[in-house]
């Protein structure tokens, strides 16, 4: 899809109400075919990669700001209407955003794991990994698992950056992602927002059990300013919920979007 000549990325499958699945940082909408493979019997699925991720633009311009209206602009070039958006971690500040931008548009809104507060830094050395690559001498995926080893023990972490590596067509290897951009503008990315909703507008957050990134004093912030906040905890996961525990995560959703 052309937005301001700019190209948006997304896969569209299913049938019936639409679900707008937004990823975190350094993600895709690819990160979401399972889910989306779950769900098309329901809903329409649009699994969209962000500006500066996966297919979609490269943009200097990037922040919680923009990306909400990249959203918004995609919402009315679909003609879509009664909304829902699943959305995790940075996608879920940007649907946020959204929902102040555009609530007539929007039915549930689920957020998952990310509160609209401010977070301290802490990808560090995942840009380290990414940006200190050696693309022109890496002959595989291999090779590049192996470089990232040194700074990123964690495997499904190093597979979830990996996924970013795409083959050039001369033979050698190149980040989908805009690195650059998003290191850049990182900070913009982990402010506190708590936009304003002109309508009270119920939305669901869903936790994962052995995540840190929404704690209980952040529950109290949510709903002196959203009331009609509602809290999930997912069991046996961490931040990735939804790879963590696939099936409890699904089930919650399914229920919350069904009711």
């Amino acid at each position: 899809m052309i937005l301001d000549n700019s190209t948006i990325h997304f896969k569209k499958q299913g049938h019936g109400a639409a679900l707008i699945v937004l990823h975190g940082i350094f993600g895709s909408g690819d990160n979401w075919q399972t889910l989306a493979n779950n769900f098309q019997d329901q809903y329409t699925v649009y699994l969209i990669d962000q500006r500066n991720h996966g297919k979609s633009f490269h943009s200097d311009d990037f922040d919680l700001d923009v990306l909400a209206d990249d959203i918004y602009k995609f919402i009315i070039a679909e003609s879509l209407s009664k909304v829902h958006v699943l959305a995790h971690s940075m996608g879920g500040k940007v649907a946020l955003k959204l929902l102040s931008l555009c609530p007539q548009l929007l039915d549930k809104i689920i957020i998952v794991d990310i509160a609209p507060k401010a977070y301290p830094a802490g990808h560090e050395d995942i840009f380290r990994a990414m940006m200190e690559m050696p693309l022109s001498e890496i002959k595989s995926r291999t090779e590049a698992d192996q470089h990232m080893l040194k700074y990123i023990t964690d495997p499904m972490v190093r597979q979830f950056i990996l996924k970013n590596l795409s083959r050039t067509e001369s033979g050698g290897f190149e980040w989908k992602l805009n690195l650059k951009s998003i290191f850049a503008n990182y900070e913009k990315i982990l402010l506190s927002i708590y936009p304003e909703i002109k309508e009270q507008h119920e939305v669901l957050f869903i936790l994962g059990e052995n995540s840190n990134y929404i704690k209980a004093i952040d529950k109290t912030a949510i709903l002196e300013k959203y009331p009609k906040a509602k809290f999930e905890t997912i069991p046996h996961a961490g931040h990735w919920v939804h790879a963590d525990n696939f099936e409890a995560f699904v089930s919650v959703v399914k229920k919350y979007l069904q009711n």
